[in-house]
Formats: C-alpha cells, structure tokens, sequence
C-alpha cells in the first residue's frame, strides 16, 4: 500500500476550503446587494446603475437568461428585484430573440 501524505492531503483541503469560503463570500455579497435595491425600489425608482446591478448577478444579463421553465435563482432575484413579472420577462425575452435575429440577418434594428 503506498504511503500517505498527510501534509499535501491537508493542503489540498485547505485551499479547497479557501475557494468554497470566497465563492460563499461572493453569493452573500449579490444577495446584500439585491436585497440593499430592493429595500432602495420599494421607496424611489431605481437608477440606470441600480438595474445593471441587479442584472449583473446574471450569467450574461437578463436579455441572454434561461426561460422561466428552468430554476435560476440569479434570474429570478433580478426579476424580483427590478418589478419584472413572469409574463413580461416572457414578452421581453420574445423581443429580445426578434432584435437579436434582425441583427443577424441585418434587418432593422
């Protein structure tokens, strides 16, 4: 049986642990952020930079998220966060896919 080596196997384990520990950090960090907007949305209207920020906890911004049909916890925070219903994401998402297919065959824009 070969032989063990405790000092890498904690090593690994402790970096391991370091990058859980700063991705753990990071998700609360977007959830105080979202929730900080939220709080800002119920009493004024959010800014430009309000809106990009709760999209940006989005893999690629709301225009390019999943449809509704699959469970994403970002997508649906944005959504919640800036007032958007399910059936105007729908809508949007409709629109956005007519836009992007304009472009890409150059219709108007």
């Amino acid at each position: 049986m070969p032989k063990i080596d405790f000092a890498a196997a904690i090593k690994e384990l402790v970096e391991k642990a370091k990058k859980e520990n700063k991705q753990t950090e990071e998700t609360i960090a977007k959830i105080r952020m979202l929730q900080e907007l939220e709080d800002k949305y119920s009493d004024v209207p959010l800014t430009e930079d309000d809106i990009e920020r709760a999209m940006s906890v989005t893999c690629f911004g709301l225009a390019y998220c999943c449809g509704l049909e699959k469970s994403c916890f970002w997508r649906d925070s944005a959504l919640q966060v800036l007032g958007i219903s399910p059936s105007k994401f729908r809508e949007m998402k409709a629109k956005f896919t007519k836009d992007l297919i304009n472009f890409v065959v150059g219709g108007p824009e």
